[in-house]
């Protein structure tokens, strides 16, 4: 059995062996046995072919070249609801007689939603009606089964770039129009700057249609080596391009896609000094926390430590015989060559110390200098989980109706931290 993804490159996944004991033949209502079937016949086939078999797939006695296509609805499901036993020991037996029913009718789709709730979605109501009967009378008999009310899901969105008017000041100074937000954290350390705007309709379609493959890349499973990260994010690109100049240049700004790290509305980054973008590596091949935190401590005292060394070669220079350094000033008598004057042993110590002195003060300067500019942008690799997760939840329930949002680009302009923090 050869499932929906199966890829000829990689023959040994969504490959299942079974044994076929049994055919039959339909028969309006009735099934009759039988031990061949002529071509162009629909049949039944027993087994243990529908533990394995969820929608569709390709039964074949070796693996072939390609797999069939699966069926393509006009329609998709949007009434929902939610089913539970009135005795919750028969969970157990409603839960297989959903997934009898999803295999039954290709149009219905069966989940489990974030609460827990065992969900079925249809395409109407006389469909959600007749899938109800079904479960009832079929597949789950004898099982009382209590249904919600049905829903219909909605999407939240932004239609266009609004200005934002700030509150007057305390002098009574009406406040400016921004096209952005600002938000503290709670403690008041850190100021969030953030501005939301449409994402381009050609984008949107194109992230709902991908939305498999971008799992695949953002989970780092092995379906993300059937079309290369790199192609995707070049067909991305393009639609980009397509949107307008604004929009691609931001193409290394994609900090985060959600809800679930997969859907329709893009988190952006324009934080300045921090570029940090991971979306198109795998989970494996991004480097942890940890070691970004090694190489921005490296990078930032790279500048210290290639002075140190100077310097240190430049004393060494200073304290050579003059045979051994041509430009040295000094004899080990203390005669300058240069002036004719001479130093006595008490004020070469002198200056040494204020040489050594002077040197430290300027490496410690030189060090805080590096420390404060890597200190900000590991601050900023501490809060990353913490945005791209307020993204997601912001993306799974949006502010008018706590319904998911679709097709909203979300700019994260500045993180500004407070003084002494």
């Amino acid at each position: 059995i050869l499932g929906p993804r199966y890829n000829p490159q990689f023959p040994k996944q969504y490959v299942h062996e079974v044994e076929v004991d049994h055919l039959f033949l339909l028969m309006g209502r009735s099934l009759e046995p039988i031990n061949e079937v002529p071509a162009g016949n629909v049949f039944g086939v027993g087994g243990g072919v529908g533990e394995v078999v969820l929608k569709t797939a390709t039964l074949c006695s070796a693996p072939l070249s390609g797999t069939f296509k699966g069926m393509r609805f006009v329609s998709a499901p949007i009434v929902r609801v939610a089913v539970e036993p009135h005795n919750p020991a028969d969970m157990s037996l409603l839960v297989k007689g959903l997934k009898l029913l999803n295999q039954a009718d290709p149009s219905v789709e069966v989940l489990v939603s974030d609460s827990g709730e065992h969900v079925v979605i249809a395409s109407g109501e006389l469909h959600l009606e007749r899938c109800m009967t079904d479960l009832k009378e079929v597949y789950c008999k004898g099982v009382e089964i209590l249904v919600s009310p049905p829903i219909i899901p909605f999407r939240e969105t932004v239609s266009r770039e609004v200005q934002v008017q700030q509150p007057p000041s305390a002098d009574g100074v009406a406040g400016e129009k921004r096209n952005y937000v600002e938000q503290r954290t709670p403690n008041k350390a850190v100021t969030l700057r953030m501005k939301v705007l449409p994402l381009p309709d050609n984008v949107t379609l194109f992230l709902e249609k991908n939305a498999e493959m971008m799992k695949s890349i953002v989970t780092g499973t092995d379906t993300a080596s059937q079309e290369p990260i790199t192609s995707l994010r070049a067909r991305l690109h393009e639609e980009l391009k397509a949107a307008g100049p604004s929009w691609a240049q931001e193409i290394d700004n994609i900090w985060g896609l959600g809800p679930r790290r997969i859907g329709p509305n893009v988190l952006l980054n324009h934080v300045p000094g921090y570029h940090d973008s991971p979306l198109w590596h795998s989970v494996f091949e991004r480097p942890g926390l940890g070691a970004r935190k090694v190489a921005s401590r490296k990078s930032a005292s790279a500048t210290v430590a290639a002075r140190k060394q100077a310097m240190q070669h430049f004393l060494d220079e200073q304290n050579a015989t003059p045979n051994d350094t041509a430009d040295s000033f000094h004899r080990l008598d203390g005669t300058d060559l240069e002036t004719g004057s001479v130093t006595t042993d008490a004020e070469s110590e002198r200056a040494s110390e204020t040489d050594s002195r002077d040197m430290s003060e300027h490496d410690a300067a030189d060090e805080s200098a590096a420390d404060g500019v890597r200190r900000k942008d590991e601050v900023i690799l501490d809060l990353d989980n913490s945005i791209v997760n307020g993204f997601q939840l912001a993306c799974i329930a949006g502010p008018l109706c706590e319904e998911q949002v679709n097709g909203v680009c979300f700019i994260l302009e500045d993180i500004i931290f407070k003084d002494g923090t």
